[in-house]
């Protein structure tokens, strides 16, 4: 008996030694969806991650966390945040993993494009300490069903070492009680406006003008936006000088002929506080989408909705590069911000 009791550690610590031995360098790229039984009896992790050292730090918020029930599917909404603790590093491939019966399955992988957009990350490149956040995450489905899911990250360093990061989230089969679908509000494009400004890179020098609202709506679930679109008529272009108007209709700009309307497509908020949130969202302008946020002050008054608020625009991430010291040399007082500002107003009913 004495001798089984010394080997016995001796043994468990062996295992515990040789369990997460694997290659820590896998083929770059974002890696197709596995079968169910992607991990090993005595792995924690999914194969995919065992052996890649730790470097980023993952979390949710809520979590855990319940579900919502809208347009007739249940739906678990969170933020997720990640930042690296080993310097500066390039999104290689992220993805989540759901626990089943079988052990994890592969869900999804996703790109460094699809990373920076939903991140906020400029070219999927994070710097080191840097919280980046995507602050609508979800999953839904039509069935009330907890489950725990594991996001993943796969980054590398200038040095090409690969590093890994995780975050999972507990999703409860429990309905908020204090979370419930308010309805939706339909834009009204006679009450509704869109003011644009411009301003030039030298002095004090700017230009406004008005664009016309041709639809739109927003979602709410108790304190917060869910989801929603506001649709701009970029024929409807207007400033006092005509010149300057076709001007900024014509190709060098906005290239209305082309490119009709532009889509601010709602992805949620924040909480409302004191009729104040931050919308978030993507904007497509002249055929080009980009991540988009805003602080906005709503007012919801029986079947009444307001929205207010300025959002804060760099064109030359939308194509429009006319006039840009980013782009051209030798400009002078000829030069045009890059950064142009939308002021909102909009008035919606129920």
């Amino acid at each position: 008996m004495r001798t089984t009791n010394t080997l016995l550690p001796l043994l468990i610590l062996f295992l515990l030694q040789t369990a997460c031995q694997q290659n820590s360098n896998p083929s770059p790229g974002p890696t197709p969806a596995l079968e169910a039984d992607d991990t090993e009896a005595d792995r924690l992790l999914p194969k995919l991650l065992c052996g890649l050292p730790v470097g980023l730090v993952g979390a949710h918020d809520p979590n855990p966390v319940n579900a919502v029930f809208e347009d007739s599917m249940y739906v678990w909404k969170h933020n997720t945040t990640i930042r690296s603790v080993v310097g500066d590093v390039k999104l290689i491939e992220f993805g989540s993993f759901v626990w089943t019966d079988a052990g994890w399955y592969h869900r999804l992988a996703d790109t460094p494009e699809q990373f920076a957009q939903v991140y906020d990350c400029p070219n999927a490149a994070l710097k080191a300490g840097v919280v980046y956040t995507d602050p609508t995450s979800w999953r839904r489905q039509e069935t009330l069903t907890g489950g725990d899911a594991l996001w993943y990250y796969i980054v590398e360093d200038a040095n090409g070492k690969r590093w890994k990061g995780t975050a999972l989230v507990e999703t409860e089969a429990v309905v908020d009680p204090a979370v419930r679908d308010s309805g939706t509000y339909t834009f009204q494009p006679g009450r509704s406006s869109l003011q644009w400004t411009g301003y030039g890179e030298v002095g004090d020098y700017s230009l406004t003008g008005q664009l016309t609202v041709r639809s739109g709506h927003l979602r709410f679930a108790a304190n917060a936006i869910t989801h929603g679109e506001v649709v701009a008529d970029m024929r409807s272009l207007h400033h006092e000088d005509a010149n300057l108007m076709e001007h900024l209709k014509g190709p060098d700009f906005f290239d209305v002929e082309r490119f009709t309307e532009a889509r601010f497509s709602v992805r949620g908020s924040t909480p409302i506080v004191n009729d104040t949130c931050t919308v978030m969202g993507s904007l497509t302008l002249r055929g080009t989408t980009n991540p988009v946020k805003f602080p906005a002050r709503i007012s919801r008054q029986g079947d009444r909705c307001t929205v207010t608020g300025t959002l804060e625009l760099d064109r030359t991430r939308f194509g429009i590069k006319y006039g840009s010291n980013s782009f051209f040399d030798d400009l002078g007082d000829q030069a045009i911000s890059n950064t142009m500002r939308v002021k909102v107003d909009l008035v919606g009913s129920n």
